[in-house]
């Protein structure tokens, strides 16, 4: 069985990329512009995102199982209390 290919949109930690590498073909996009994210995205299982992502990579024909946003400033629990929608 092939390993399971992670796609981020930005270079992660060295010791992170060193865990997800050793269990997954981890790939970093070349570019952050829609087209390049879609080409090469296209085929992955995981996506972890810090840049917005089209939906073309969430439509049908794609193997992606996750999204994963990544980084600081993720959590939007706090906008949506600000806001009064919690």
């Amino acid at each position: 069985m092939a390993m399971p290919v992670i796609y981020a949109t930005h270079v992660l930690h060295p010791a992170a990329s060193a865990m997800l590498a050793a269990a997954a073909d981890l790939r970093v996009a070349s570019a952050l512009d829609p087209a390049t994210l879609i080409r090469e995205g296209w085929l992955c299982d995981i996506v972890i995102v810090r840049a917005p992502i089209p939906p073309e990579i969430f439509g049908p024909g794609t193997r992606l199982r996750a999204a994963i946003r990544h980084g600081a400033g993720t959590d939007s629990r706090w906008v949506h209390r600000q806001r009064g929608n919690v």
